[in-house]
């Protein structure tokens, strides 16, 4: 039995897990980053 397939399985699995890892980042970014410029147009607001 050859492993090939299933290496190839668990990779293509964690390229996705990395994607969405990835995505999660970039979107928590952009929260951070908003939340951020509403302090700046609202310094009395914490």
């Amino acid at each position: 039995m050859s492993l090939t397939p299933i290496y190839d399985d668990v990779m293509r699995e964690l390229d996705g897990i990395m994607a969405a890892s990835k995505a999660k980042q970039a979107e928590d970014a952009v929260n951070a980053e908003k939340a951020a410029e509403q302090k700046l147009d609202d310094p009395l607001a914490s």
